[in-house]
C-alpha cells in the first residue's frame, strides 16, 4: 500500500502582494510537462517556502493491480485533499 501526499506551499521568505504570491505560486507547483532540473531550479532560486503536507489514505497496490485505476484513485486522493487544504485558512 502507498500513501498519496498532497503538497501545498504556504508562503515564502518575502512578504509579497497577491499577484506576486499567484505568480509564486505557480513556480512552486509542477505543472504539465515541465522538465525536472530546471523546476527544481526555479523552485530553489526562490529561497525559503512554507508547505503544507497532507498524507491520504493508503491506496492498496499490487503486481495484478490495474494500474489506471490506481492512478486514477491516486488523483482523486490528491484532488480532494488539495481542495480541503484551500478551502480552510492557512
Amino acid at each position: 500500500m502507498y500513501a498519496p501526499v498532497c503538497l501545498r506551499f504556504l508562503t515564502y521568505d518575502v512578504a509579497l502582494d497577491e499577484a506576486c504570491r499567484s505568480y509564486c505560486r505557480a513556480i512552486a507547483a509542477w505543472p504539465g510537462d515541465t522538465e525536472l532540473l530546471p523546476h527544481l531550479s526555479r523552485v530553489l532560486q526562490i529561497g525559503s517556502l512554507e508547505a503544507e503536507v497532507t498524507y491520504c489514505e493508503p491506496i492498496p497496490f499490487s503486481t495484478g493491480s490495474n494500474r489506471k485505476a490506481v492512478s486514477r484513485a491516486v488523483e482523486t486522493a490528491i484532488e480532494t485533499a488539495l481542495h480541503s487544504a484551500l478551502r480552510s485558512p492557512a
